[in-house]
């Protein structure tokens, strides 16, 4: 079973964008790891900022646009390394920092393995399961190791509490209409994070504990979405609103509508791939990845933001989450019948013979 990567609305002109944009990104690397090399002291947010803005993106762009492998290898090898480097240096004093043009020891901020609200919130927690699969890709169990140890503040249980109580958390939509997220993200965002830090201690038992208590997590979250539909969008729209009134994406069902498809259609089909895979169940491993690919790939092809198509989203042509779990099953010797460009094969196996950096 092959199940071929969804294309952009616009190829050519995503092609050309990659392109032009590509040489940008190996700079600001470049630059990046010059700093690295000639400072004293760094700060966690120059490498974080310098992953989000050019490592991810332009490895997405890369795998999608180019034949070669290298180029992507290296946007895959610094988005791992600098995210590595980034919870080192926010959780040790002294930390160093070893690239292909050198090393240096730089003073870090020794936090220890609790990190503060603002690392988790604007880092860790959006991406957390970024940070783990990459270190699965690199079978860096020194890495898998640090990320395992890690806790937050508030803790997961706080927001457990919070979706048992069913509070009416209605604060949230007029932060939204600011520009603001609603705290349905953030709690999921939360949940997410405590349970790639549970997969990256490699127990597998604890693993699919784990897995089982998010798959009821995020389904108790879509029945909450359900509940609680028709009450936010009469908060929303005043309470003379007109359901006739409304496309299914107008912008005020967003935040109801996307958080729900983004549950429905990615996070909860990858969390039974990797219930299937902790199982050690081959033939639910195999059907229940055909599954999450085909609605990761309906995802993207369909689903509206704000009137436009979501598949020009770059991070739609990896499955990041399906990747991780095919790396631990590829590990435990579980044969995989599905194939797809969403899940590269090079990338699952970690086969970087010949590859090389060109940063």
């Amino acid at each position: 079973m092959i199940i071929m990567r969804h294309l952009s609305a616009r190829p050519d002109t995503v092609y050309q964008e990659v392109h032009a944009v590509i040489g940008k990104n190996k700079e600001e690397i470049e630059d990046t790891i010059n700093y690295c090399i000639e400072s004293t002291q760094i700060s966690p947010s120059i490498l974080t900022q310098t992953t989000l803005r050019y490592c991810d993106k332009a490895l997405y762009w890369c795998e999608l646009a180019y034949t070669d492998s290298q180029i992507s290898y290296t946007f895959l090898y610094y988005a791992y390394l600098l995210r590595y480097y980034a919870c080192l240096v926010q959780s040790q004093e002294e930390v160093t920092l070893s690239f292909l043009k050198g090393s240096n020891t730089v003073k870090g901020l020794g936090s220890g393995v609790v990190f503060p609200d603002t690392f988790i919130q604007n880092y860790f927690n959006q991406d957390s399961h970024l940070n783990v699969i990459l270190a699965l890709i690199f079978r860096d169990t020194k890495a898998l190791d640090l990320y395992a140890q890690l806790s937050f503040k508030p803790s997961i249980k706080d927001f457990y509490e919070d979706q048992k109580s069913r509070k009416r958390d209605y604060p949230w939509i007029a932060n939204y209409k600011k520009g603001g997220s609603p705290i349905y993200t953030y709690r999921q965002n939360w949940a997410l994070a405590d349970y790639f830090v549970v997969l990256a201690s490699r127990d597998t038992e604890h693993s699919l504990e784990k897995t089982r208590e998010m798959i009821t997590f995020f389904t108790n979250e879509v029945d909450y979405y359900n509940q609680r539909e028709k009450e936010d969008l009469s908060l929303w729209w005043g309470d003379g609103y007109k359901e006739s009134d409304l496309t299914p994406y107008s912008t005020g069902c967003l935040p109801l509508l996307f958080q729900k498809q983004q549950i429905e259609e990615l996070i909860l089909p990858y969390l039974k791939v990797y219930q299937s895979v902790f199982e050690n169940n081959e033939k639910g491993f195999n059907h229940n990845l055909k599954t999450a690919l085909e609605k990761h790939k309906n995802y993207y092809e369909n689903f509206l933001l704000e009137g436009e198509e979501i598949r020009s989203e770059h991070t739609g042509w990896l499955s990041m989450a399906l990747i991780g779990a095919c790396v631990i099953a590829y590990d435990k010797g579980m044969k995989r019948q599905v194939e797809s460009d969403y899940i590269p094969n090079w990338i699952v196996k970690g086969d970087f013979e010949g590859l090389e950096l060109v940063v």
